[in-house]
């Protein structure tokens, strides 16, 4: 009967936190009401509340060490991806993994839509735009939408426009790619060009008008778009 009993109470334990551990690579991602930090630690992810100066622990682990996060914009969906490009997909509510999927080669970096609708990864020369999946379970989850390329060396980083139809991508060949998200006839993605050195970060302003470039060397370059493609069938 002792037996019996030490066995149930072994059961009874469930993880809640990794302690000990340190962060060491990886973007950190903010939750859309600002109360809370996602952060990689090693092959797990960690979740910080700022306001109430808690933190947990998910209880999934990738297979090595993430290198990338990626949260929903409604903060119910995060992608974690480790070293060699395997995603998983979580369910941040309930904390638990709800689907996978190898991409083959390191992811630079990964954002979702601000519609929620899709989610982009870098990886090497190619931008690979991805139907966001549902959180119920299914054979095929993840549905690849669009590969785009154009780049010379390998895409650093990339961002959405605030209407969720355009992508810049920057990469180490000094070059910022606008591409769209759907097929446009006649649409050929301008190419940002005359940087000195790899570019580190690209954004859009909230009118989609303007776009912003972070180069290694620090300088900051500034965008405008002079004929916006028509879009109002998409």
């Amino acid at each position: 009967a002792t037996s019996s009993t030490m066995a149930a109470a072994r059961h009874s334990y469930e993880f809640a936190n990794l302690c000990g551990t340190v962060y060491r690579q990886g973007n950190l991602v903010f939750h859309p009401d600002g109360n809370s930090l996602f952060s990689p630690v090693g092959n797990r992810v960690s979740c910080f509340d700022l306001v109430r100066s808690r933190c947990f622990t998910f209880p999934f682990e990738a297979r090595r060490n993430i290198a990338r996060l990626a949260l929903s914009p409604d903060g119910v969906v995060l992608l974690a991806i480790d070293d060699e490009g395997s995603v998983l997909l979580a369910n941040v509510k309930r904390r638990v993994v709800v689907a996978h999927l190898n991409l083959k080669q390191r992811v630079a970096d990964a954002k979702f839509s601000p519609d929620g609708k899709w989610v982009a990864f870098a990886i090497g020369r190619l931008v690979q735009v991805w139907a966001t999946p549902a959180l119920e379970r299914s054979f095929t989850p993840f549905a690849l939408h669009h590969t785009l390329g154009g780049h010379g060396e390998d895409v650093i980083c990339l961002n959405w426009s605030a209407d969720s139809l355009f992508i810049c991508s920057g990469g180490r060949d000094m070059t910022v790619i606008v591409h769209s998200v759907h097929s446009l006839p006649g649409y050929k993605p301008p190419s940002l060009t005359g940087h000195r050195s790899s570019v580190k970060a690209a954004f859009f302003d909230s009118s989609g008008d303007t776009i912003f470039v972070v180069t290694r060397e620090g300088k900051l370059s500034e965008w405008e778009l002079s004929d916006r493609p028509d879009v109002s069938k998409k």
